[in-house]
């Protein structure tokens, strides 16, 4: 027998293994103890599908700490069918590419397991290892009000947690970029005043240089309007 594989075989009832996909032919020669033969061949007899390969990535590199989210992309090949897991003990998921909630505010890690299959039943598994660490984030307000009402009366940003600030500096610069206020205390606001005096309305510049609790040092700047 000649399989179009460039594989033969004299065995009565041959087992034949297929490494790659495709359309294969089957030839079939008779012989008889006189010496007489006979050929059949079948074209396109054994079909071998690709098998699923698995394979996925995340919109983000981390779970977001705040909500819990993360979202998934299925980059998985000759697959119809998908179940994963998310390895918190969820019902998983047979969506192509889901989205998935953890429990938020809570550090720790998850192994998230992706099996695609296809209609013949074959199947793939990947997994892939994902971390939830909260994530410093600072809130700086836009507009300050110098009225003694006792609201928006002075400016300070706003970090999410400021015990993973560990080096800071605020600094705030006139429309000449004079510098009027300078501080490295992370709960000192800037009080709309320089040298004693409250500042005329208008807009300032303001930068701000701090480092996390990974010894990451980053640098933002913006502007503020002072209103009356």
């Amino acid at each position: 027998m000649d399989f179009s594989n460039g594989t033969t075989s004299t065995l009565e009832n041959p087992t034949i293994y297929f490494s790659t996909a495709g359309i294969y032919d089957v030839t079939l020669i008779v012989t008889n103890a006189n010496g007489c033969t006979d050929t059949i061949s079948e074209i396109g007899l054994i079909q071998v599908f690709p098998n699923p390969i698995a394979s996925f990535q995340a919109t983000t590199t981390e779970i977001d700490y705040y909500s819990g989210l993360i979202n998934f992309v299925n980059n998985s090949t000759n697959a119809q069918f998908y179940d994963w897991d998310f390895g918190d003990l969820s019902l998983g998921s047979q969506e192509v590419n889901p989205g998935h909630l953890y429990p938020p505010e809570q550090n720790g890690g998850y192994i998230v397991t992706l099996i695609a299959s296809d209609t013949n039943g074959c199947t793939d598994q990947t997994q892939a290892y994902f971390i939830i660490n909260e994530t410093l984030r600072v809130n700086v307000p836009n507009t300050v009000t110098v009225n003694s009402d006792g609201i928006n009366d002075d400016f300070k940003p706003i970090f999410s947690n400021n015990d993973m600030v560990k080096d800071y500096e605020l600094s705030i610069y006139n429309r000449w970029g004079e510098l009027i206020f300078i501080t490295n205390d992370l709960t000192e606001p800037w009080k709309i005043n320089y040298r004693g005096l409250e500042v005329q309305s208008g807009t300032y510049n303001w930068k701000i240089v701090y480092s996390d609790d990974k010894s990451r040092i980053f640098t933002i700047a913006g502007h503020v309007n002072v209103l009356r």
